[in-house]
């Protein structure tokens, strides 16, 4: 019994044991909750507490040997300085020194996370090269949403630093991918500032379509989404046109924009704060409004943190204020100290942008040489095949500038060579001058005559389309009046009590109806060229073809033109319900300032291209290039297992 006792008492010690440290330990995970929930808002950074908790915790946690704990720390406060923009050096090395020695306890899906924020933080920081290294750390395989995400702001960042050493086609790469990522998951938000970023590659490869294209892409995605952080960064891109098309009203236009966005923000960042003041200011510059610009690259200037690339940006362009007003410019001192640290660092845009101004600057000191040489090197860093034509353009000036002092010493001797020289030299032109003259003559006598002839087929080929076009007005015109006619006397018997069945004669007289409207669209000439296609699609429908329109058509063109456009269109669908095995069709129609784009595209199976056309017996092809040719369009057909697409553009 004693024994007994003994034992209840030593149970009832441990019980108590247990739910003391079960008590203790739910109160440690509730206040490691309650850490990390404070670290990760940016807003508590600039407590005086922050630097000490984040610290005090990260060596408590070590101490104890909690690495997971650790790490969900030093996530928090790597979230919480991205989220802010902010570099911190102290945590960098901290968070290093944790993944240099801990890295083999850690799961892939920690390493690309901590990867991710030194990445991160070593950009703002201004060291590239060390950011690379940990950047390129996220690309290893990691499975969980969070590392997928992080390795997509991996590639984000990646890009931006391929973008700042001129790699722009390695910079589109980590774009792309993220483009299928963020459709893939469906972060409508990341995937159009992913959109804004693929057109400045774009615009820096001069390939100003696809630039704009994307940036329309990015702002139309924002507006649905009502994003006015990407709607911001659209219009601070609008703002910022390819040199080639600079409107000075249309940057106004969008720099007012971005600023009344940012002016309506509750909490503005010095990120957002600096560039919203940098591109009003260079709208400014471009609209030469120069009472103003100084005072927004002042206001930038208090945001700017750090040694960024818009610190070069509002150099480059206070530069550009002095010039302009006649004045030296303030701080070439400094633009030539940042020119030879970004020639060191081989940064292509800053010293782009910086020999600008510093040759801008030497011209107006009268100092040609210098200018020259920041001119030489600006399109050196431009352009390098350029640059190579321009050192033999140099050679060959230098080769001539020996060869005539020469001359000078030794021309009474090489007088009369010369004169022999310059006059068989002379004849040569003058003999390739005529030869080049007769050549270009002939070629534009063979052109005009060939143009002509082309001219004079096309009008043969209108009058055939529009004759035969008459001729299917007439009979539709008789059908209707005889015909359609006969058949309703009919059924008026019927209804008289004579033993026909009305149904049937009904029927005939919807299908004379439906032979009319094919074989002339008189619908086209009441409701217009838009509605015929859609009324086309319905009736296609309901013949067993889904078929839909997306048309965007303003601007009629002249009724037979419209007349080819419909027929063009009626025997592509017709093609696909007969031979295509289809079973949905889409027409689109767009007209632009350039001109009308037609597509016709189903989901058949498709067929030969160049095995139909050169089969005299497919008259419906040849009959759609001949339609085309007719009212000078361009008629283009390509088929394949997936589908059928044929189109047609006409320029204006």
């Amino acid at each position: 019994m004693l024994n007994f006792r003994y034992c209840s008492v030593f149970v009832l010690f441990l019980v108590s044991f247990y739910c003391v440290r079960c008590t203790t330990d739910e109160k440690q995970d509730q206040s490691h909750v309650a850490l990390i929930t404070y670290l990760k808002k940016p807003g508590n950074l600039t407590q005086p507490a922050y630097k000490d908790s984040f610290q005090t915790n990260v060596n408590r946690l070590l101490q104890k040997g909690e690495i997971d704990k650790t790490v969900q720390v030093l996530e928090a406060h790597g979230n919480a300085l991205d989220l802010a923009f902010l570099a911190d050096s102290g945590y960098a090395q901290t968070t290093e020194d944790f993944l240099k020695k801990h890295q083999g306890e850690l799961s892939d899906n920690q390493i690309i996370s901590l990867s991710y924020y030194l990445g991160s933080q070593y950009d703002f920081l201004g060291d590239i090269d060390k950011s690379d290294d940990y950047l390129l750390k996220t690309q290893i395989p990691g499975e969980s949403k969070e590392a997928l995400e992080l390795r997509a702001f991996g590639r984000v960042l990646l890009s931006e630093h391929y973008k700042l050493s001129g790699k722009y086609y390695e910079a589109m790469t980590p774009l792309l991918k993220n483009i299928s990522y963020f459709e893939g998951v469906k972060d409508t938000i990341n995937l159009a500032s992913t959109y804004n970023n693929l057109s400045l590659v774009y615009k820096n490869l001069k390939v100003y379509d696809e630039s704009e294209k994307y940036l329309k892409k990015s702002l139309e995605l924002s507006k649905q989404l009502n994003d006015t952080l990407n709607i911001w960064i659209a219009y601070v891109n609008l703002s910022r046109p390819n040199s080639l098309a600079v409107e000075p009203k249309k940057c106004l236009k969008y720099a007012k924009l971005a600023k009344s966005i940012f002016e309506h923000w509750s909490e503005k960042t010095n990120y957002y704060s600096a560039n919203t003041y940098s591109t009003y200011a260079n709208a400014l510059l471009v609209n030469r409004k120069m009472d103003s610009v100084s005072y927004y690259i002042a206001q930038a200037e208090k945001y700017v943190e750090g040694e960024n690339r818009m610190r070069f940006d509002l150099l480059q362009m206070q530069a550009e204020t002095d010039l302009l007003q006649g004045k030296p410019a303030r701080n070439s001192t400094t633009l030539e100290k940042e020119y030879i640290a970004a020639k060191q660092r081989n940064d292509i845009p800053v010293l782009e942008m910086l020999a600008t101004v510093l040759s801008d600057n030497a011209k107006r000191n009268n100092d040609y040489p210098t200018a020259y040489n920041y001119l030489a090197e600006k399109y050196r860093i431009r352009d390098s095949s350029w640059m190579n034509d321009t050192k033999l353009h140099l050679i060959f000036l230098d080769k001539k500038f020996q060869f005539e002092k020469k001359e000078k010493l030794i021309a009474q001797q090489q007088l009369k060579i010369a004169r022999t020289n310059s006059f068989i030299y002379g004849m040569i032109s003058l003999v390739i001058v005529l030869l080049s003259l007769w050549i270009i003559l002939t070629i534009r006598k063979r052109r005009k005559r060939a143009e002509r002839e082309a001219h004079l087929q096309e009008q043969f080929t209108f009058q055939l389309l529009q004759s035969t076009e008459e001729e299917r007005s007439r009979i539709a015109n008789e059908l209707h009046d005889s015909v359609n006619h006969e058949l309703l006397t009919i059924k008026n018997d019927l209804v008289n009590g004579k033993p026909v069945d009305i149904t049937h004669v009904s029927s005939v007289i919807d299908e004379v109806r439906s032979i009319s409207r094919n074989l002339h669209p008189a619908v086209l000439e009441t409701i217009g060229l838009e509605a015929s296609i859609e009324q086309m699609c319905e009736r296609l429908t309901e013949n067993g073809l889904f078929a839909t329109a997306e048309i965007h058509y303003e601007k009629p063109e002249t009724k037979p033109v419209e007349l080819q456009l419909y027929r063009i269109i009626q025997e592509a669908l017709n093609n696909t319900l007969k031979h295509g095995n289809a079973n949905a069709a889409k027409v689109s129609l767009v007209q632009s300032e350039s001109g009308i784009f037609i597509e016709i595209k189903d989901n058949g199976t498709g067929f030969d291209v160049n095995e139909q056309l050169n089969n005299p017996k497919s008259f419906g092809l040849h009959s759609l290039f001949q339609r085309a040719k007719s009212i000078s369009c361009l008629l283009s057909i390509s088929s394949s297992d997936q589908g059928t697409s044929v189109q047609l553009v006409k320029n204006i």
